[in-house]
């Protein structure tokens, strides 16, 4: 916990993406054995550095996932212009075990099911897929293996796993547009369902703590998003590794003040308006989420 930067009792957000994202991380890309001998380990030094290398491997990991994700954005950009329903992506030297993550970014940033694969060295393809709410990527999987496009493949509704030969891939590409054209009908971003509106002086701990008592969040038992409308943004500047989360300073109409985080965000638009110093200041609408930081637009 200490070497994840955890300094409290944990709770759902701290396994779910900081201590869960270590020990997942040597069976990505280096050794699966790792996590499970942090996990079963009685001796406290030698915890101490099974965690200490699965902290090294996590930031290699993450290294490894912005280097294709970079390369995979551009793919996917060019593949929505030219009006793909699903976004289908391949690339040599990318890495099998960040594939998963890489669609699920993919999918997040275009709303649209997205598929991520990478090439393997006797020819063929390995990839993951995440989906969309209402589209049944696992159904169009298994599909696509009874056809004779995948040699594998198997999932559920939003996520899936696939292999096939690199020759099937364009193949396989117009079986998953034709099986999933209703994606071509969804938005290109996301609706927001804001379960409360609220002024920034009303954003108290007290209440952040009442609605984190909600947790554990997932599906079923969605976290709570919660709308802070003519929010000021009077301060931002970049923190973390590379840089890529905002660290934001609110005013609200009622004077209130807030401090929030928008992780992932060091190539949005709201980065680049915070960035250009000949712009006014700009009055934003926020959304809160426990735990989880900001969404501002």
């Amino acid at each position: 916990m200490e070497i994840a930067g955890v300094t409290k009792a944990p709770d759902a957000f701290s396994c779910g993406f900081a201590i869960g994202p270590r020990i997942n991380a040597g069976g990505r890309i280096a050794e699966a054995a790792l996590g499970l001998r942090l996990l079963r380990s009685e001796d406290a030094h030698e915890a101490k550095i099974m965690a200490e290398r699965l902290d090294a491997v996590n930031r290699r990991r993450q290294g490894v996932e912005a280097d294709i994700l970079d390369l995979a954005m551009q793919q996917a950009a060019a593949q929505r212009e030219a009006g793909h329903p699903v976004i289908l992506l391949t690339g040599k030297d990318w890495h099998p075990g960040v594939v998963g993550i890489v669609a699920g970014r993919i999918k997040e940033q275009f709303n649209r099911p997205a598929l991520v694969g990478a090439a393997q060295d006797d020819g063929s393809i390995k990839g993951s897929g995440r989906s969309v709410p209402g589209l049944d990527l696992g159904t169009v999987i298994i599909a696509a293996r009874q056809a004779g496009l995948l040699t594998t493949g198997g999932g559920h509704a939003m996520a899936a796993g696939f292999s096939l030969p690199a020759e099937k891939v364009d193949a396989f590409h117009t079986f998953l547009d034709e099986r999933l054209a209703g994606a071509a009908q969804l938005p290109d971003a996301v609706d927001l369902e804001i379960d409360a509106a609220l002024s920034v002086a009303g954003a108290t701990v007290e209440l952040a703590q009442n609605m984190a008592s909600l947790a554990p969040f997932g599906a079923g038992n969605a976290e709570p998003l919660v709308a802070l409308s003519h929010v000021q943004i009077i301060k931002a500047d970049r923190i973390g590794r590379d840089g890529n989360t905002l660290r934001l300073l609110l005013k609200g109409a009622d004077g209130g003040r807030l401090k929030a985080l928008l992780f992932r965000a060091g190539d949005s638009p709201l980065a680049a308006t915070l960035e250009d110093t000949t712009r006014p200041p700009s009055i934003w609408q926020a959304i809160y989420a426990p735990k989880a930081g900001m969404a501002a637009r």
